[in-house]
């Protein structure tokens, strides 16, 4: 039903995520040739929907209501947009497009920013949901939702965000006991014991191809991933 491909520019903290089934693949700071195969990626998904929707109006959702054919949502996470906007300015250019045009084939998009100026107009305008945690400079609100009568409680997790008028949010733990990693770990075994499906990677050769890279395509004898197709960046597994 989702896949998700996460940049992460920040502390690699989403790492604890990469074992589920259904993120296809990660991009940290200095993975350039990965990050370029996961847009030319997503160029070669619009382009294939393109075709696939053509009879449904070019969209996504009726395509999914009409045609009795499912395919993913694909879900982008850029987390610290400011650090992937200064290492990749040349494909910011990319990005416009794509935040603007992806989402009516099934591909949207989440930033991460550290400021109200960290995502460029052109590029901003194309959410149509912003939402704000604590700010240290408090008229920063005002700057992203237009004039805001009540800042958000100092509370760890409160803040803001905007539809019909501006309201306060807060954000909730996944666990009680506050061991995250461990928790995760538990969540991401088990989704892959009960799903067969797994989001497809972003084509890549590593330099050494380990047994982390591969480990989530395992799934019983029948398919025992071997290694990484050097002519297709596929995953090869064995019977």
């Amino acid at each position: 039903e989702i896949n998700y491909y996460i940049i992460d520019y920040g502390t690699e903290a989403l790492r604890k995520f990469s074992n589920f089934p259904h993120i296809g693949d990660m991009v940290y700071i200095g993975e350039d040739e990965k990050l370029n195969n996961l847009v030319k990626m997503l160029k070669d998904i619009i382009s294939e929907r393109k075709r696939l929707f053509v009879s449904y109006g070019g969209d996504y959702n009726t395509y999914i209501d009409k045609s009795g054919n499912s395919l993913p949502l694909i879900g982008i996470i850029i987390n610290n947009y400011d650090a992937f906007y200064e290492a990749n300015i040349n494909i910011d250019e990319d990005l416009a497009g794509l935040t603007r045009d992806a989402i009516r084939y099934g591909i949207f998009f989440i930033l991460t920013a550290n400021g109200e100026n960290s995502v460029r107009r052109r590029i901003k305008q194309n959410f149509s949901t912003i939402l704000a945690l604590k700010l240290n400079d408090e008229s920063a609100y005002n700057s992203i939702f237009g004039k805001v009568n009540n800042l958000p409680k100092e509370t760890e997790g409160r803040g803001l965000f905007k539809t019909d008028k501006v309201y306060e949010f807060q954000t909730a733990s996944i666990t009680d006991n506050g061991n995250e990693n461990e928790y995760l770990t538990n969540i991401g075994n088990r989704l892959k014991e009960i799903n067969n499906y797994v989001a497809k990677r972003v084509p890549t050769l590593p330099n050494i191809v380990t047994t982390l890279s591969v480990s989530k395509y395992l799934k019983d004898l029948s398919s025992v991933p071997i290694g990484i197709s050097k002519s297709t960046l596929e995953v090869v597994n064995y019977d």
